[in-house]
């Protein structure tokens, strides 16, 4: 699904979006639609095994790369949560939203138990989030 509609479609028109803003050319050549078609078809055991994934590209550029690259770790890029929640607009609706007792949100959690994670900014956001939800649909 994610290969034949949410990446072409959604993904990578995003992508180039940002890319053509910023005045870059985006390559994605392991998206190439015969080498998708390729290695979608290829047996698991030559993808990932209990130690490692991507066997066969670490195998390919082995020798072309160090194995720092080579292994690793993934790096997302992080939303700006706490950036968000400074903004004086985000930081009175979770006033009302988040510390008020009266609030939907505390229809199905607990007052105490949220306040104690109002200071990790993920889960912060993500309880924000799910009042504004609970406000407008509960």
């Amino acid at each position: 699904m994610d290969l034949t509609n949410i990446i072409p479609g959604d993904y990578m028109v995003k992508d180039d979006r940002i890319a053509m803003m910023h005045s870059i050319e985006l390559r994605t050549p392991f998206l190439d639609k015969d080498l998708v078609e390729f290695c979608a078809a290829l047996p698991a055991k030559y993808k990932v095994n209990t130690e490692q994934t991507k066997i066969i590209l670490r195998k390919a550029f082995g020798e072309l790369l160090t194995d720092n690259i080579l292994n690793k770790r993934k790096q997302g890029f992080g939303a700006p949560v706490e950036k968000w929640l400074k903004i004086p607009a985000m930081e009175e609706l979770s006033s009302k939203i988040l510390r008020n007792p009266a609030s939907k949100i505390f229809l199905k959690l607990d007052f105490q138990q949220v306040q104690k994670n109002l200071n990790y900014n993920y889960k912060h956001w993500s309880l924000l989030v799910l009042g504004i939800w609970m406000e407008e649909h509960h």
